[in-house]
């Protein structure tokens, strides 16, 4: 669905709704080399694609949505 744009604008949010989908566009984006663009949340979502992803740390996530993953990434 991405792969047609020239860069990708994640921008912010509240509570949990659509982090998993704010990780993948981040996800997508770093994997293809498009230029990424994170406001407040989304830049947080691209900081727990990469931990998850780059890191190897599966399990990693942030604090504000979910106080008891095993690898928290504090925000």
């Amino acid at each position: 669905m991405l792969k047609d744009y020239n860069g990708i604008l994640v921008a912010p949010g509240f509570g949990d709704r659509g982090i998993e989908g704010k990780i993948l566009a981040a996800r997508y984006a770093r994997e293809n080399n498009i230029p990424f663009f994170g406001i407040c949340l989304g830049l947080q979502c691209a900081v727990i694609e990469f931990a998850r992803n780059v890191l190897k740390l599966e399990k990693a996530h942030s604090t504000e949505m979910a106080l008891k993953r095993p690898i928290p990434l504090s925000t």
